[in-house]
């Protein structure tokens, strides 16, 4: 009877091992992890080492490793067991994309720590509660047998991956100050270029160049002068010309305005303020503003506040002697509640492929609406929809950094997305 019993044993404990198929790797456990609990231990059987996790970086690869010992004791199966010979990782959930996991071989092995690393690069930022799948190992005559009832999951450990920049090739774009300067006033030319250039060469169509990122300049003769502006970076560069862009006068002539501005966020919270700032080139001498909330504002540079939640456009009219000038940028403001949406309701928006090409999928339940801005804070994409499934075209946006906010709940479910 007792050869049965081992025999049984035998059979049952290399059943069970040859099931586990998911990837070996190299890790070095910590000795330093020891089972401080001891006891009856349903939730965690043992120690899992160490017991927060290193914040990661989209675009930027994370790894770490592991550490899980067996328990001094356990309750399995409703029996407290002293002796528990190994516990092993069955399988880790939750993970961000781009990531995965594997194990060392270690965990057959009694009285031997064991480990897991968890890597990978993702360009999903948010917070990953993570789930370890654990299996309990009891030994006899020196071999190793799954013990009855004992799976059992770790829900003590997340991720979070915090918001970072991919690096993509820069998109050029300027800004001056004036576009109809008399001979010898100086005018300010403003870097405007996405994807973070780190060098800038300035063509002023006088035959002058700058590599400066702000450069100031002055023109000699009167006419009317092509600008062109070439950024680049590691991966890559970038030219936005401009026709006949600057008008140089002999005499001082005053034209209209050509509306601009900056705020300071987009993504504010209710009640939060926010500094709206005039851009506008040609000296304007008043200003116009209309918040989309029904308030508005008459001086150059004013603060703003909003006190509902939801998307707002605002408007621009910048005018003087000559003329005036008006910009809108639409649904340009995305005022969110002061609550961060839940994990459940993060991870049950799914954003995808990711990178993306010309198609961007975005699906969840109770979607309200879908905001993809550039790097700059700027609309470039804005839908309502009920819809659970929602395909977008994408294909005529630059291949670059977004950010994704999607509208669930009345909760505001943030996300990074790479076009390439």
């Amino acid at each position: 009877m007792k050869k049965t019993i081992v025999l049984f044993i035998f059979c049952f404990a290399f059943a069970n091992i040859n099931l586990f198929s998911q990837a070996i790797c190299e890790c070095t456990s910590d000795p330093n992890c020891i089972d401080i609990v001891g006891g009856t231990n349903n939730a965690k059987p043992g120690e899992v080492c160490p017991e927060t996790l290193p914040v990661g970086t989209v675009g930027v690869h994370y790894s770490v490793t592991l550490t899980i010992i067996p328990p001094t004791s356990a309750e399995v199966g409703g029996i407290t067991v002293n002796a528990i010979a190994a516990i092993k990782i069955m399988s880790v959930q939750g993970l961000p994309t781009g990531f995965s996991y594997c194990q060392s071989s270690e965990y057959l092995v009694s009285g031997q720590r064991s480990c897991v690393v968890l890597s990978g690069t993702t360009t999903e930022s948010g917070h990953f509660p993570i789930t370890l799948n654990l299996k309990a190992y009891g030994s006899a005559a020196g071999i190793y047998f799954a013990l009855p009832n004992g799976n059992v999951t770790d829900n003590t450990l997340f991720i979070d991956i915090e918001p970072g920049v991919i690096v993509v090739a820069p998109i050029a774009n300027f800004y001056v100050n004036k576009t109809d300067p008399t001979i010898n006033e100086p005018i300010q030319f403003t870097d405007m270029s996405i994807n973070e250039p780190t060098s800038w060469l300035w063509n002023f169509g006088d035959q002058t160049t700058s590599i400066e990122q702000n450069p100031a300049h002055t023109y000699q003769s009167e006419g009317n002068y092509t600008v062109s502006l070439t950024v680049s970076n590691a991966e890559g560069a970038n030219t936005k010309s401009m026709p006949a862009y600057i008008h140089v006068h002999a005499t001082a002539t005053e034209v209209a305005p050509v509306a601009q501005f900056t705020v300071d966020k987009t993504n504010p919270a209710v009640n939060e303020s926010i500094q709206f700032t005039d851009m506008s080139a040609n000296a304007p001498t008043s200003w116009q503003w209309d918040f989309g909330d029904g308030l508005g504002a008459t001086t150059q540079s004013p603060a703003h506040t909003y006190h509902n939640i939801g998307d707002f456009t605002v408007t621009l009219i910048a005018e003087n002697g000559t003329g005036k000038d008006t910009i809108t940028k639409e649904n340009f403001i995305h005022v969110k509640t002061n609550a961060i949406a839940s994990n459940e309701i993060f991870n049950s928006v799914l954003v995808y492929p990711n990178p993306a090409n010309n198609e961007l999928t975005v699906e969840a339940e109770n979607v309200e609406s879908i905001t993809i801005l550039d790097v700059r804070g700027l609309v470039v994409y804005y839908g309502q929809t009920k819809d659970k499934v929602n395909n977008i075209d994408i294909s005529n946006l630059p291949n670059a950094n977004y950010i994704v906010k999607v509208k669930v709940k009345d909760q505001m479910v943030t996300k990074a997305l790479l076009k390439q």
